[in-house]
């Protein structure tokens, strides 16, 4: 029951996170945000993904990683004009990634690698990607008092209190063992702490829809980016965030759109329908 129940706790936290790791790849990718049914099938995928890995004897849970998107905002930097957002590019170096983990000779050459240049990668992925993470605060007026506050209150208690939580064995809260670790568990975890400190000040401190940025948001599900171009042309849109695959099917079973996994039939569609 204990290992139950850390494990729920555990796939709640890793949700939170993909979530996040979604719009920040598709601002890397100069996609407009994902729509409700894209999230739905990624977080369904994951699933999926535990499901595999528990059967094959891994508990562990499988999650975007963020590293990952912190090298793709690398390679953008870097290799702007390539203009390369491919969804191929990521099959392909996910397939990669599979047969070079089933080859053992490969996974020691890995553990080979020095831990300064380790150090050396991370030292500039990371700080990237915290990059990318607070670009999401452009929508936000950061010139109001109050939400300074949130974003000051929010990233210290999110730094301070895991760095203060001590080892898992002198975190004893109540006399019940299963609810000390997953107390310990959400407390140990800074990005929950903070977004949890963030979302509830955010709600109990009164503010308007543009000091919160929520009318800028919505803009960028209604009108076309000027940081893309992918955006001006419907069915690429279409593409990016449809399901091939299953395509045929849908339209064969209508009713099937109804379910969360699959895409809503949008105006854009009918640029299909008619060719």
């Amino acid at each position: 029951m204990e290992a139950i129940i850390s494990a729920i706790i555990i796939n709640l936290l890793t949700i939170m996170e993909s979530v996040c790791d979604y719009y920040a790849c598709a601002i890397i990718a100069g996609f407009p945000p994902p729509p409700p049914g894209a999230v739905n099938r990624a977080i369904f995928t994951e699933g999926f993904g535990c499901c595999v890995a528990g059967l094959l004897g891994c508990g562990l849970a499988y999650e975007t990683q963020s590293i990952h998107l912190a090298e793709e905002t690398c390679r953008h930097a870097v290799f702007t004009p390539n203009q390369c957002a491919s969804l191929r590019v990521t099959q392909v170096a996910a397939m990669l990634m599979i047969l070079l983990g089933v080859m053992t000779k490969v996974g020691v050459f890995v553990l080979s690698i020095p831990a300064p240049i380790i150090g050396g990668l991370l030292l500039v992925l990371l700080p990237t990607f915290t990059g990318v993470g607070l670009s999401h605060l452009r929508y936000v007026d950061l010139t109001s008092n109050r939400n300074v506050f949130i974003i000051g209150v929010s990233l210290t208690f999110g730094i301070i209190v895991p760095s203060h939580i001590g080892p898992p064995a002198s975190f004893n809260v109540t006399t019940i063992r299963i609810v000390d670790k997953a107390l310990y568990t959400f407390f140990s975890t800074g990005s929950v702490i903070g977004g949890v400190i963030g979302c509830f000040l955010d709600h109990t401190i009164p503010g308007t829809e543009e000091e919160r940025g929520i009318l800028k948001f919505r803009e960028g599900f209604s009108e076309p980016s000027s940081r893309s171009v992918l955006t001006n042309d419907p069915l690429r849109y279409w593409h990016a965030y449809s399901t091939p695959c299953f395509e045929k099917l849908l339209k064969r079973f209508p009713a099937m759109r109804k379910l969360p996994l699959m895409p809503e039939k949008e105006n854009h569609t009918t640029f299909l329908e008619e060719e």
